[in-house]
């Protein structure tokens, strides 16, 4: 097994890591603009959530700190209760200390996948099967396609390593009676707790309990079978033998299990709907994948195969009697039944807690585990048949050559499929030490990460980058974040608060979108908005050909006329190519790389120019070529080759007009329009015809300078409008009205001096909430479409203050500080009232701080009838725009000022001329608490979600202390629990060595 392991872990001694963090990095900004070799990867959760985990933990233990929070995303959250990041787990606390971040994710993955094995062997062994038989199911065990699928992020691990010990430190307690065995049973379902996602850790702990039950049903039916019966003393026996284990798991997990506990009830997550887990589950021709690998298409799908050797023994192995047989097939066909989604699968979802919250095929770890015992028996009873011997050789030497040499076989063709399976799902790459995320000049640019809060436009630097280079976030990407963070910026991304209290979700990602509420911003903190390069594809989400689909077309950048447009009535607009030297259309489909559709339509190299629109209102989109030299429209009605369906003369013959296609009045046909660079002059018509009525003209922009038309709906009145693309400065000019002015909004998009070509459109329903056309680019020089969601940064009219290839910064204007005094608050009766007067930009929060009177009471703060007086009038003001809302207070102005802070702490240095109110725009959680000047001091919720504190006036220092609720608790009874371990040990040593003494007579 040791050998196996060394197989498959072999390149890290080598200089090497099983990691996909550098080509994860290669494909998001700010790295993206590298341009390396570097192919897409498979999953991307390790690069983007436990490497940067494994980060933060490392960096913490080196100087001394205990990461219980983590400020890097959403303003901050809780992390050592985040259910999944195995902080406690002593294997990765120690390699966490001792190793960099590459290497104890190595470690811990090759040793737990060797301790996997070994406890496996130890499992099979006990149960008196061949030497062989064990080893096979050992290998098969360790090599399990949920294993290597999973193995990357690392949390199912320790359910890998430690499960088999488990089940057979369960058999020994149940037979042998409650002891040291128990104890040990406990040790070891506290580290699988400690060291897996909470998920999975509870139907590991479902599958421990039910063998533990099975095992006493069998126990008791015997005893009532024997002469001497069940009996009292055997009940109470066979009661301590789960119960030892579970006072012992208990008070070992406690620390990590009731802070847990607690924050669970206060997460913005939802479980699954049935009708989800259905579309979830795992479909019936999988498993065929039992007995034969899948292609590479599919590389996540083979949770079920654990080698064509193991599908066939295991059926073999069905028959066998045997207590660890017969659960194993109950555990595979009950974990088969709820995975492919059968009835058994709504009995679980409607009377399991918790159940819901997980996919079906996250249960197929425990189908392995059972198909590798059977697979074991199943060897087991080929290995004791005894074929006919020849003569030549003792009966002896060829049975032992027998087993031998099969093991060695069905062994090795394991060995060779599953690391078929392995290659597929993980990737080894160079270990460039510490850090695999190198800086970039904008990483340089975002400066003082003191002061400085950025709002990422994509979840893929949301959650990895700031982590990294310790920068503070406002944006996240989780599904298990705090309920009041998580309900704020779903309010921020433009869902009302009553909506976002009425529903639930799987917990928000702060993907932005043109519809989002950007003049909250400010409030929260925001002091810069990071918006992905030119190069960058944002994340692998949009759906445009890449480089060797247009390969395969054959088409060269040169010639070739970009466009976009919904081909297939889906309400998503995808890219699309002409090449002018065959007027050969290619459109694609909503997949990357999928072939296009292409067909032939107009007269090749006569100069006609391509445009697209939806002639008919049917909601299709489709082609059209304008001549310039006669002035006509050719266009069609379907996406094929043959003759105009509408054809139509407009424009003057050879005056060089561009065509554009839109939907100008709002009825649901797109018509034309030409545009006039020499006087940079719009005319748009209404009808599809020759006459000249219905027309729209008018100037815009600048004449004869170079400048490219395109059109789109820009501000969601479902009436498209013009732009300019000025390719020399690299920025986007746009209209909300077709009619002569300044342009409504300028988009800094590009590079200056390169021949791009633009494109607009509306190209992912994910990102884009509202139904707003953004727009793109078109690199002829590499065949390649950018396409992005910058349109919104017009409208809120920010000032560029980098552009460079790795991605721009945009800096946000009169951001609220990060810590800050006010002297009046404004009271609501509910969280609900809270978010509701936050998001209502009447409210200014340099002047006042919203506070819930629940949490007033409980901090034990009244409001005597002066200060409601101020407050009232406070809130009056506010509502109706009037600046003043102080009153008669001083105008000295307040200091508020951060003087040290780590992980979990805070101090803060006030003077203020009056009482008032600090207000830290940073997540309040229940498990942060305050003291002022040494004493007491409650911390309330403030502007819904974030932290306050009521100060007096005078000069005071505020200390900021961040404990889980429930955290000291849960340490009490774990220490207490290891104490008591630790004396039963020292007096069990004590009898031994006593015991060995010899008697004097």
């Amino acid at each position: 097994m040791a050998g196996v392991t060394y197989y498959f872990f072999s390149p890290v001694f080598k200089g090497y890591t099983l990691s996909q963090v550098a080509s994860d990095r290669n494909l998001v900004y700010p790295w993206a603009y590298e341009k390396t070799s570097a192919t897409e990867v498979t999953e991307t959760d390790q690069a983007e959530r436990f490497y940067p985990w494994q980060i933060l933990i490392h960096r913490a233990f080196e100087s001394g700190d205990f990461p219980l929070w983590e400020p890097y995303s959403y303003t901050g959250r809780p992390f050592f209760t985040n259910g999944w990041n195995m902080l406690l787990y002593p294997p990765r606390a120690f390699l966490s200390y001792a190793s960099t971040p590459t290497k104890a994710h190595d470690l811990l993955l090759a040793s737990h996948m060797l301790i996997g094995g070994l406890t496996m062997f130890l499992l099979l062994s006990g149960t008196r099967l061949s030497f062989g038989a064990s080893l096979f199911g050992g290998v098969a065990w360790m090599l399990n396609s949920f294993m290597l699928s999973w193995m990357s992020w690392e949390i199912f691990m320790a359910i890998h390593a430690w499960l088999p010990l488990a089940l057979l430190l369960m058999r020994r307690a149940v037979k042998r009676g409650p002891g040291a065995v128990g104890i040990w049973l406990g040790v070891i379902m506290a580290l699988i707790f400690l060291g897996g996602q909470l998920g999975l850790v509870e139907w590991a702990f479902a599958a421990l309990v039910s063998y533990g039950a099975y095992l006493l049903f069998r126990e008791c039916r015997r005893a009532n079978k024997s002469s001497s019966g069940f009996g009292l003393k055997k009940a109470i026996r066979c009661v301590l033998a789960l119960s030892i284990p579970a006072l012992v798991t208990i008070g070992l997990m406690a620390i990590q299990f009731i802070p847990t506990w607690n924050a669970v009830h206060a997460m913005d997550r939802s479980e699954y709907a049935y009708s989800e887990l259905l579309n979830l589950r795992y479909r019936l021709p999988g498993l065929l994948f039992f007995f034969a690998p899948p292609g590479k298409e599919c590389p996540y799908y083979p949770y079920i195969f654990l080698g064509t050797p193991t599908a066939i023994l295991a059926l073999v192995g069905l028959w066998r009697k045997h207590s660890l047989v017969a659960y194993s097939r109950v555990l595979g066909l009950a974990v088969l039944l709820l995975a492919t989604g059968t009835p058994l699968l709504w009995v679980f979802c409607k009377l399991i807690p918790g159940f819901a919250q997980m996919e079906p095929t996250s249960l197929l770890f425990l189908f392995d585990f059972a198909a590798a015992v059977l697979a074991a028996f199943g060897l087991d009873f080929l290995l004791r048949l005894r074929p006919r011997i020849p003569r030549i050789v003792s009966s002896r030497s060829w049975r032992v050559g027998w087993r031998a040499c099969m093991t060695t076989i069905v062994i090795g063709v394991v060995i060779v499929q599953m690391y078929g399976i392995a290659s597929q799902t993980n990737r080894y790459e160079i270990d460039r030490g510490d850090s695999l995320f190198p800086s970039t000049p904008l990483i340089d640019a975002l400066g003082n990460h003191d002061v400085t809060r950025i709002l990422p436009i994509d979840p893929a630097f949301v959650s990895s980058t700031p982590t990294i280079f310790k920068l503070q976030s406002a944006g996240g990407s989780d599904s298990v974040v705090p309920d009041r963070i998580g309900r704020l910026w779903r309010a921020v991304m433009d869902s009302a608060p009553n909506e976002v209290f009425a529903r639930s979700t799987g917990g928000p990602i702060t993907q932005f979108s043109v519809n989002s509420a950007f003049d909250i911003l400010p409030r929260v903190g925001v002091t810069d908005l990071v918006v992905p390069p030119l190069t960058s594809t944002v994340g692998g989400k949009w759906n445009i050909p890449d480089r060797k689909a247009l390969e395969a077309a054959g088409l060269s950048g040169g010639s070739l006329v970009p466009f976009v447009g919904d081909w297939n009535g889906g309400g998503i607009e995808t890219a699309a190519l002409c090449d002018l030297t065959s007027n050969t259309f290619n459109l694609w489909a909503a997949i990357r790389g999928s072939a296009p559709v292409c067909f032939r339509f107009g007269s090749a190299g006569l100069g006609w120019i391509p445009i697209t629109g939806d002639w008919n209102g049917d909601g299709i989109d489709t082609i059209g070529m304008y001549d310039p030299v006669a002035s006509i429209f050719h266009l069609r009605n379907s996406n094929s080759a043959g003759t105009d369906d509408i054809t139509f003369k407009y424009g003057g013959p050879g005056k060089g007009f561009v065509p554009v296609a839109g939907d100008w009045d709002g009825d649901g046909v797109d018509t034309v329009g030409l545009y006039d660079p020499k006087q940079s002059a719009f005319s748009l018509k209404n009808r599809l015809e020759t006459d000249s009525n219905n027309e729209i003209k008018f100037q815009f922009g600048a004449p004869d300078q170079g400048l490219i038309p395109v059109a789109g709906d820009w501000d969601g009145d479902k009436i498209d409008s013009i732009g300019l693309y000025n390719p020399k400065a690299g920025a986007f000019y746009l209209k909300n009205l077709n009619k002569a002015g300044a342009p409504d909004v300028e988009i800094p998009y590009g590079l200056g001096n390169r021949d791009l070509k633009p494109v607009s459109g509306y190209w992912d329903k994910e990102i884009m909430t509202g139904r707003l056309d953004v727009v793109g680019l078109f690199d002829p020089a590499s065949a390649e479409f950018y396409l992005s969601v910058p349109a919104f940064i017009g409208h809120m009219k920010m000032d560029r203050v980098y552009a460079g290839p790795d991605g721009d910064i945009y800096k946000v204007k009169n951001p609220v500080p990060r810590a800050y005094i006010v002297h009046a608050a404004e009271v609501v009766d509910s969280p609900k009232e809270a978010l509701v007067r936050f998001s209502d930009l009447s409210f200014d929060p340099r002047q006042a701080v919203i506070v819930e009177s629940d949490q007033l009471k409980n901090a034990g703060i009244g409001v005597t009838a002066e200060s409601k007086a101020a407050i009232t009038k406070s809130t009056l003001a506010a509502r109706t725009s009037i600046p003043e809302t102080r009153g008669s207070i001083s105008q000295t102005p307040s200091m508020a000022e951060i003087v040290n802070r780590t992980l979990n702490s805070m101090t803060v240095r006030v003077d203020s001329p009056d009482d008032g109110w600090l207000v830290i725009a940073e997540s309040w959680d229940a498990g942060w608490t305050a003291s002022l000047d040494g004493g007491p001091s409650p911390m309330l919720p403030g502007n819904y979600a974030f932290r306050t504190i009521r100060i007096p006036s005078g000069p005071h220092v505020i200390e900021l202390v961040f404990r889980p609720v429930g955290f000291v608790l849960g340490s009490t009874i774990t220490g207490a629990t290891m104490i008591a371990l630790l004396i039963a040990a020292v007096v069990s040593l004590f009898k031994r060595a006593k015991s060995r003494i010899p008697r004097r007579e």
